[in-house]
């Protein structure tokens, strides 16, 4: 145990992570009552180094604790945090709609899934936000850095190992960092949602809902509050082909 806490340690201090824990063996497992010959009718399923797993855990905690410390998490966000669920922002809906309802108003909501969200995040993007908005201590940025980078997959089937696929972007399936990481990256949603209507979020499902005395009006505010998520994922998009980040 001295031994794997003195290999933790060093990780810790030098900001490495080291390349051996970053290959994951993906399996595939056949989706019930689907063709098993389409690829797209198996789930794909990770499996990670047991010690990179308990490091992840060990960062995840630490990280995790600075950002509700500091109230550094959007109020809007409920995915993967302590002593918070889905039911306190359905009750946020409820409530609202039955003042709404009292009013005599109406109330028009949207819910947006984003598909295949962590696969494609955009790890620059995810060390800009660590260190320009979250201000964390270099070390720590350097390690999450090197927890994203030079990632690799091979995938079994059939007794057979396909050949080694480089990540280029995405955080990884499995993990117990990935889920906070991604929190981190969607975590400055427009605060001008809240000036017309309601924002929620739990990991990659968003929902936000407005309410008026006419539909129209009510679908106008919505539309406005889609606008805003729309402008900043185009943002995103055209800082992620134009822009680069040394952990440095």
């Amino acid at each position: 145990m001295n031994n794997i806490a003195n290999i933790f340690s060093s990780c810790l201090h030098l900001g490495y992570f080291p390349i051996a824990w970053k290959h994951a063996k993906t399996i595939l497992i056949p989706k019930p009552g689907k063709d098993p010959k389409q690829a797209k009718n198996h789930r794909p399923i990770s499996l990670l180094s047991c010690m990179s797993k308990i490091l992840e855990r060990i960062l995840a905690q630490r990280l995790s604790s600075h950002m509700e410390q500091n109230n550094l998490f959007s109020r809007s966000q409920s995915g993967f945090r302590s002593k918070r669920m889905t039911t306190e922002q359905l009750l946020r809906l409820s409530e609202e709609c039955h003042v709404a309802f009292k009013k005599q108003q109406v109330t028009a909501a949207l819910f947006l899934d984003a598909e295949s969200a962590f696969d494609k995040c955009w790890q620059n993007g995810i060390l800009y936000k660590l260190k320009s908005q979250l201000n964390l201590p270099s070390r720590l940025i350097r390690i999450l850095s090197s927890f994203l980078s030079n990632r690799s997959l091979q995938v079994f089937y059939n007794g057979c190992w396909s050949q080694r696929v480089n990540l280029k972007a995405g955080t990884p399936q499995g993990s117990p960092l990935s889920p906070l990481i991604y929190l981190i990256f969607v975590n400055d949603f427009p605060a001008e949602i809240l000036q017309t209507g309601s924002l929620s979020q739990f990991a990659d499902d968003t929902a936000t809902w407005t309410s008026a005395y006419t539909t129209n009006f009510a679908v106008s505010k919505l539309q406005n509050n889609l606008n805003l998520l729309e402008g900043w994922c185009r943002r995103w998009m055209r800082k992620n082909r134009s822009y680069s980040l040394s952990p440095d």
